[in-house]
């Protein structure tokens, strides 16, 4: 995985990650964090977190787009109609749940994070169960 720092912003993304098959079929992803132009709510370090989140969503699915199964069900509860009439923004939902998380582990970050409207309980559920996911990852 390569993080792209460029000093410029990007016409359509503040941040972004792809996905792409290495020579010996392994999947790895490359992060670009341009200068942020459009969402003056998120930070550089949330942008980065929820990126890491689609590294994840990649090597748990093989998808930017759509969240593993687990998630689906897991968070069903927070997201109603998240597993059907909503699938198609899991993804995206995938990561901004995994930078949730993170920050929930680490109260030194809490200036950090835009996700003031979720409450405390719920982001620490969110962390707890990226672990638990990341545990069932093969070494």
């Amino acid at each position: 995985m390569l993080v792209f720092l460029p000093d410029c912003g990007h016409r359509t993304y503040d941040a972004f990650c792809i996905p792409y098959l290495l020579d010996n079929d392994a999947v790895t992803c490359d992060i670009f964090l341009p200068r942020i132009l459009r969402d003056k709510h998120s930070t550089p370090e949330s942008m980065f977190l929820h990126e890491l989140g689609h590294v994840l969503n990649v090597r748990l699915t093989g998808d930017l787009t759509l969240a593993p199964p687990a998630f689906l069900e897991f968070g069903e509860s927070f997201f109603p109609g998240l597993s059907d009439r909503h699938r198609s923004v899991s993804g995206e939902l995938f990561a901004h749940c995994f930078a949730m998380g993170v920050f929930s582990r680490h109260p030194e970050l809490r200036e950090l994070d835009p996700f003031t409207m979720v409450t405390a309980e719920d982001k620490q559920a969110f962390g707890q169960f990226m672990e638990a996911l990341i545990r069932t990852l093969p070494e």
